[in-house]
Order: structure tokens, then sequence, then C-alpha cells
């Protein structure tokens, strides 16, 4: 091991004196000088510690989860939308030439397809403005009770919304 003794300036440079100086105040006078202990990597040894369970003994909790689905719905959508795009620029027909021969296979999958892009924009759409509204507000919204509260109307308008433009024609 290679052991270093600090002049002051180098001290206050590694702690941070432009941001704390009350904690250089106190570290300087309880000890006269800093030791900065360099090891070597042959000298480290392989500790086998137990990984923290972490996520696999906590629960989340709802608005937690609504977030994590509102950045998902999102990349989703990008990825969706941007990869449909880039697809029609190779293809031989137009969109509703596509769509129509999925509806001569079966009569409900232009529906669930509808359903399948619906509720995803939906989702985002709705969880967006109560994002916006946390922003606007966060002192009126942002409570753990009101956070509850609009994950389950985001929940329910989402739903309502996303089975209703599934069956309806345009």
């Amino acid at each position: 091991m290679l052991r270093t003794t600090l002049s002051i300036s180098a001290r206050r440079a590694i702690i941070g004196a432009t941001f704390r100086p009350h904690i250089i105040a106190r570290c300087a006078s309880s000890t006269p000088s800093y030791t900065i202990v360099e090891t070597k990597p042959e000298e480290i040894k392989k500790k086998q510690y137990p990984t923290s369970p972490h996520l696999t003994i906590y629960r989340l909790p709802l608005p937690a989860w609504l977030s994590i689905t509102f950045r998902g719905t999102g990349m989703a959508l990008s990825a969706v939308f941007a990869g449909v795009g880039i697809g029609m620029l190779g293809a031989s027909h137009e969109l509703v030439y596509y769509i129509n021969q999925l509806q001569q296979l079966s009569p409900l999958l232009p529906a669930l397809m509808k359903f399948a892009i619906a509720f995803p924009t939906t989702y985002h759409f709705v969880a967006g403005a109560r994002h916006l509204m946390w922003d606007s507000k966060p002192w009126q919204f942002l409570t753990i009770r009101k956070a509850f509260a609009s994950g389950y109307i985001v929940m329910g308008l989402t739903a309502v919304i996303s089975i209703a433009l599934a069956f309806t024609t345009f």
C-alpha cells in the first residue's frame, strides 16, 4: 500500500471547500492531516457479499408502475409509428389496402388492432396530462393520496376511451 500525506490545499480540494466550508473546519480541527490509501489491484481480495434483493422484496406502488408504463408506452409508440412509417416507404400498396386485407381475414381483427394502437396512445395522452398537472401545481396535485386517485382516474379513462376508439368506425 502507498500512503500519501496531503497538504491543506489538497485536503480542501478533496473535501470540497468551496461547497462545504463547515466540514473543512471540523475536519481540520479534529485531525491534523489526512491520509489517502492507494490499493493496488493485486492487493484487493474479492469478497463475496450477497446481492441486495431490493426489487424482489419491495412492491412498487401504483404511481411508480404508472410512471414506468408512461415511459414505456412513449418508447413503444415511437418505435411502432417510426416502423410503420419506414415500412410504408417500401410498401407496394397504401395502408388502407393492408387494413382491408386484415379485415377479410377476420372481422374482429381490425377492432383488436385499433385497440392495440388506441390503448397505448390514449394511456400516454392521459398520463401525460396527469404529469402536466403535477408540473403546473405540484403543491395541489402531487400528494400521495392524489397521486393514487389520479392513477385510478388515468386507468379508468384509458380503458373507456380505448374501448370506444377500438369499436368506432371512421
